[in-house]
């Protein structure tokens, strides 16, 4: 008989062909079908396993995590904390007169997870922008960094050259043998860079690459001004281009089109760093032909 709604009809006579008859309303609820299903990112503890419950015809759900907990939701999550193999349970009634149960043995099977953990420092002040990464996971066995910069390294404690001003978002992934991972956030910002550097020499006609050109080379700027001298005085250069911090001005050797004889030049810069310090540099390159 199916569920739902359902009349019983009885007819009663007697010898003298007397008759009657009853009717009586009654209802048939369904069979529940319990049928569950976990839902894991991966197989690795701690972790939040959301239970999908696809059970029919049930009204009541009794859930047992095998970890001590239970739940009466329909779709319940729970956190697994420790690693391990759990049972799982749930008994699916309708209104409490029909019910079903189902049993998953080892359904959730969670392996350790490590945990990811990095500090830093600076470890000297002669030169800026290096920093000293000191892992402090617990049970990895490999490493893969990022410093924000774009910059990556695989090394356990590995010591860092910031090209840039700036503060990073530095990232380590540690990853254990049975495939787990973890992954640890840390915002680093190493000791403000600023500085200047000059050639001393180029060769526009025979030199290659930046051999070929006057490009004085820094960061940390907010402007400057780079103006060059001919031997007799002349300024034969001026530029205040620059790229974000750094300098971007490059001398060819030439003026008015012409590439200038061979010789000694003069140059000055006068600069602005973004940590309000100003200086003038001065100093000579070489033009050779």
């Amino acid at each position: 008989m199916e569920a739902g709604e359902q009349t019983a009809t009885l007819l009663v006579s007697n010898t003298f062909n007397c008759q009657d008859e009853a009717n009586l309303n009654f209802t048939i609820v369904p069979q529940p079908l319990a049928d569950i299903a976990p839902i894991l990112v991966d197989n690795c503890a701690p972790q939040t396993v959301i239970f999908d419950n696809a059970t029919l015809n049930a009204t009541e759900f009794l859930w047992d995590f095998g970890n001590g907990q239970t739940s009466t939701e329909p779709n319940p999550s729970l956190d697994y904390n420790e690693a391990g193999s759990y049972d799982v349970s749930l008994v699916a009634t309708y209104d409490g007169l029909c019910w079903d149960s189902l049993r998953l043995n080892g359904s959730v099977e969670l392996l350790p997870r490590p945990v990811a953990a990095f500090s830093w420092d600076i470890p000297t002040d002669t030169y800026r922008g290096i920093v000293r990464f000191t892992n402090e996971s617990v049970n990895a066995d490999q490493y893969l960094w990022s410093f924000g910069d774009g910059g990556t390294s695989e090394e356990e404690n590995p010591i860092y050259d910031y090209e840039r001003n700036g503060s990073w978002s530095a990232a380590l992934i540690s990853l254990a043998d049975n495939g787990c991972v973890d992954t640890a956030f840390v915002d680093v910002e190493p000791d403000f860079m600023y500085d200047l550097f000059f050639p001393n020499a180029l060769s526009p006609e025979s030199g290659e690459g930046d051999v070929k050109v006057f490009r004085p080379a820094g960061v940390g700027l907010s402007s400057w001004k780079l103006e060059i001298f001919s031997p007799w005085g002349q300024r034969v250069f001026i530029s205040e281009e620059m790229n974000e911090d750094q300098p971007a001005a490059a001398w060819d050797g030439s003026y008015n089109g012409d590439i200038l004889p061979q010789g000694a030049y003069a140059y000055k810069a006068t600069v602005e760093y973004e940590n309000g310090v100003r200086r003038i540099y001065t100093g000579s390159v070489t033009l050779i032909r």
